[in-house]
């Protein structure tokens, strides 16, 4: 690597030393005959903050920061600004800073539900007059979430053979 100005150059050699020349009132320049460069990457560490339920699922807005460190020379980066995560669903966030040591990566994957699962009952038997059912009828569940696993669905089918209202409830939990 070789810099010029107006009236000295500066070089520096392959054991990374710098020797300058050039006109100046006592000849050789004054500078350092030795520098160290930055041979490492910057470090970004992840701060991630929400309520983090078992499973690995936040169960409300989660707050990304990146906090972006290197020691040894000035840091460029992108992606790194705070993020507010709203939105149910799965999300990645990275930040990529890169210095005269070269550039390194961080990814946050943020998995965010905050709805409840939602369950939906099916009927089988023979319907009669008046929205009755005539016969036995066999009460089913379809449970679903559309952001995340349901956990603990506490449904089955039923069958119900007692005249007049009979309640049958499913219970279904998603993280």
């Amino acid at each position: 690597q070789v810099e010029t100005a107006y009236h000295h150059t500066c070089a520096v050699t392959a054991s990374r030393t710098v020797d300058c020349w050039g006109w100046s009132e006592f000849g050789r320049l004054d500078v350092p005959t030795a520098f160290t460069p930055d041979t490492t990457v910057p470090v970004i560490t992840p701060v991630v903050t929400g309520t983090l339920d078992p499973d690995g699922w936040y169960s409300t807005d989660v707050n990304v920061s990146f906090t972006v460190t290197d020691n040894e020379s000035a840091v460029s980066s992108t992606g790194c600004d705070p993020v507010t995560v709203t939105t149910d669903g799965i999300r990645s966030i990275t930040c990529t800073a890169t210095s005269s040591g070269g550039t390194a990566s961080a990814t946050v994957e943020i998995k965010r539900d905050t709805s409840a699962p939602v369950v939906t009952p099916s009927y089988a038997g023979t319907l009669g007059n008046g929205g009755w059912y005539v016969s036995d009828v066999t009460v089913s569940f379809t449970v679903n979430d559309p952001h995340s696993p349901v956990t603990s669905p506490a449904c089955g089918p039923v069958t119900v053979d007692a005249d007049g209202t009979v309640p049958v409830t499913c219970t279904a939990t998603s993280p």
